[in-house]
């Protein structure tokens, strides 16, 4: 029935977590590709240096990880990590597991 006796038309509005949640995103939007026009023009960078604050960005996981171990593992505060990163610091080091002995030469 289409008839304005049966239910009054409602006013239709953006709800005030739509209002945010595009600022937000509008935010990030700018955050991001204002920080690749500055570091691409300004800098000069290249490649995944282009992220704004990539080093953060890298370090993010990490950070995430050691803390959901800490909060969620019941282990000795002394124990080392049970993981390794992949952070640019460790990318020259040469681990002491080599596989070269397993490729026919």
């Amino acid at each position: 029935m289409d008839s304005s006796l049966a239910c009054p038309p409602e006013d239709s509005h953006l709800s005030i977590g739509s209002i945010l949640l595009i600022t937000f995103a509008s935010l990030v939007a700018v955050y991001i590709i204002g920080g690749f026009l500055y570091q691409r023009l300004v800098v000069g960078a290249k490649g995944m240096e282009q992220f704004p604050h990539f080093t953060f960005w890298q370090d993010l996981g990490n950070l995430m990880a050691d803390g959901c171990d800490f909060i969620c593992r019941s282990k000795p505060q002394n124990a080392p990590a049970a993981y390794r990163g992949v952070g640019d610091d460790q990318l020259g080091e040469e681990s002491e597991e080599r596989d070269d002995h397993l490729l026919p030469m």
